[in-house]
């Protein structure tokens, strides 16, 4: 199984899940359990991935309207050849039969390849516009693919609100993850102050937009050690940080302001 799409948040994967299942391409979800997903709290160690088998990997991309990463051209070409066993040719067959076949033979073999994966690319395109799918389905939220920031922005289906935000860079890892209530209010910003594998920063809110609490990852070791709470006016009223690594906060680790 290959992983297609990454993200903290549920409403998003089943989603994408339901999608795949209206074309019957299986999928399967690989991170934490699935009754712990919806809540998009700082403590989540990863990333929930979406996954889908080899064969199915192009029409799951294009249905969902994800970014073909270098990662995932390099998977599909490679499964490309795997299944044209004239790559395998006998050399010593090869070489007797001069410079020329060898130039022809590696020419057509990749012409095969393109037309195999053009063709399945307009089969879907065609069903995906003959059925007009509802991306909205029958939960929530529905998703939409900002092309132009590589960006993914899914909106609360009662209202057109926004539900999440989440942008990813060049080599397809999420660099930033917002989350809002059902009033479009900001409510979790997921980012990254140094490179990493796991966000290290967040700035939770409260039902005004207000910044409320801050979190950071120091060690970065995905769990975040240290939080600072703030008032209604901005100013710091607490600090909690976690010295011994140890996953919880004592009280000598609590600072009041």
């Amino acid at each position: 199984m290959i992983t297609i799409y990454k993200s903290s948040n549920y409403q998003e994967i089943e989603l994408f899940r339901s999608v795949l299942d209206s074309e019957e391409i299986n999928s399967f979800v690989k991170g934490n359990e699935l009754n712990a997903l919806k809540y998009a709290l700082p403590e989540n160690d990863a990333l929930v991935e979406l996954c889908v088998a080899e064969k199915d990997l192009l029409s799951a991309l294009y249905l969902l309207k994800l970014p073909l990463t270098e990662e995932l051209l390099e998977i599909i070409q490679g499964f490309s050849k795997f299944n044209h066993p004239n790559d395998n040719i006998d050399n010593s067959k090869t070489k007797n039969q001069g410079f020329g076949n060898i130039g022809l033979l590696t020419i057509s073999i990749l012409i095969v390849g393109i037309v195999a994966l053009l063709i399945n690319y307009f089969d879907i395109k065609a069903k995906y516009n003959a059925l007009n799918l509802d991306l909205n389905s029958d939960l929530h939220v529905y998703s939409e693919y900002d092309n132009v920031e590589n960006c993914i922005l899914s909106y609360y289906k009662q209202n057109d609100k926004l539900s999440s935000w989440i942008c990813y860079g060049e080599d397809g890892q999420p660099i930033s993850n917002k989350s809002y209530d059902n009033h479009g209010k900001i409510d979790v910003y997921f980012f990254h102050d140094t490179p990493s594998k796991n966000f290290d920063h967040y700035i939770g809110y409260d039902v005004n937009g207000l910044k409320t609490s801050e979190g950071f990852d120091t060690d970065h070791d995905a769990r975040f050690d240290k939080t600072v709470y703030f008032d209604e006016l901005g100013k710091e009223i607490r600090s909690e940080i976690d010295r011994n690594s140890n996953g919880r906060i004592e009280k000598s680790e609590i600072i009041n302001k």
